[in-house]
């Protein structure tokens, strides 16, 4: 539906995107995941015809959207403020873009009241905002949004001023809504756990340009690079070297040698996930190291083991029998779950 090609932006000197590629499918969710100043809302700008392109197209079902204004892309915007009316009521807000684009009032009020039921608030139309929880805002600030039927909704950050277990909640809303209408999205945020949760692919930014594009679990269990794995919060990441011994390709690091297939020769950083390894001993290379911290997180105990040359830390099942601190501990690593990880050359710097 949507295609964005080769999109850069400058802001005097400040490069903003400098050649940002993808596309969106009908009907996907599609979030872009990055830091804080790393041209997400900026390319949200673009796509919504608020800053024009320095170059690169964009293209809406093979045409291209450049010279189109903003009030005619027919894309809907949310915000993380909601930007709520405070003098109008709920159905006034959620009624105020189909006046607009001059929807007969009969077949307004259907929308209404269709739109209402659809994220919960059939009862919520005579009410004043400022009354409205949090959530509830949040509610009536979508329904605005999707009222008008927008063939792309765009939503910046929108969970970023709720707390948590209000953010798991809309979150599972949000989905089930978006899903249920088929509706495509791009979903703005540097929250890893909101794109996981939402979206169908995700894009993932360092600044000024696409790093990895993939779904959640792609992009989880093999980040492309050193800043996508830290990015994601992974901290086992150590020096390795790529060695032929025999014939055999082994990666020397300071845990040991193990086997992993790769092309890649020389010097390289290792990443294991935390998730990678566990105490049933089903796998046969083996790891050995002191147990030096336990730390419960609910359905999960995190350990941090430490080596002769390393300390690395690791997620087991809170029901996992784990010896006492300070003790020996043996576990399970599949060597290809360890991840050769590199800097690409072309980064924007």
């Amino acid at each position: 539906m949507l295609q964005i090609e080769n999109i850069a932006k400058r802001f005097g000197d400040k490069v903003a995107l400098g050649g940002v590629t993808f596309d969106v499918i009908d009907g996907e969710i599609l979030a872009i995941l990055g830091p804080s100043g790393c041209g997400k809302s900026t390319l949200l700008s673009l796509i919504a015809g608020l800053e024009h392109p320095d170059q690169g197209i964009i293209t809406w079902q093979g045409e291209s959207i450049l010279d189109v204004p903003p009030h005619r892309r027919g894309f809907g915007l949310m915000f993380q403020d909601y930007a709520l009316f405070p003098h109008m009521n709920v159905y006034e807000n959620i009624a105020f873009g189909l006046h607009m684009v001059g929807l007969p009032q009969e077949a307004l009020q259907g929308r209404v009241s269709e739109i209402l039921d659809l994220v919960g608030l059939a009862d919520f139309a005579n009410r004043d905002v400022n009354t409205l929880s949090g959530g509830e805002q949040q509610r009536v600030a979508l329904a605005r949004a999707l009222a008008p039927k927008p063939r792309l909704l765009m939503l910046d950050e929108p969970l970023g001023s709720v707390d948590r277990t209000l953010r798991e909640r809309l979150l599972f809303d949000l989905h089930r809504i978006l899903q249920d209408i088929h509706q495509t999205a791009i979903y703005v945020t540097h929250d890893q756990e909101e794109a996981f949760a939402l979206a169908d692919r995700v894009v993932l930014m360092r600044p000024g340009q696409v790093e990895q594009i993939g779904t959640p679990q792609e992009i989880y269990r093999r980040p492309v690079s050193i800043f996508a794995a830290n990015f994601l919060g992974f901290t086992n990441l150590f020096p390795g070297e790529v060695i032929d011994i025999k014939g055999n390709e082994l990666v020397k690091t300071p845990i040991g040698e193990f086997p992993i297939t790769t092309k890649r020769k020389g010097k390289v950083t290792i990443l294991i996930r935390p998730d990678s390894v566990d105490l049933d001993g089903k796998w046969d290379y083996s790891l050995r190291g002191r147990l030096t911290d336990i730390s419960f997180r609910g359905t999960l105990t995190r350990a941090v083991i430490t080596f002769e040359q390393a300390s690395l830390t690791f997620d087991f099942p809170t029901q996992s029998k784990l010896p006492a601190l300070g003790s020996e501990i043996e576990f399970g690593f599949d060597p290809e779950h360890g991840i050769l990880l590199y800097e690409p050359e072309n980064k924007i710097t």
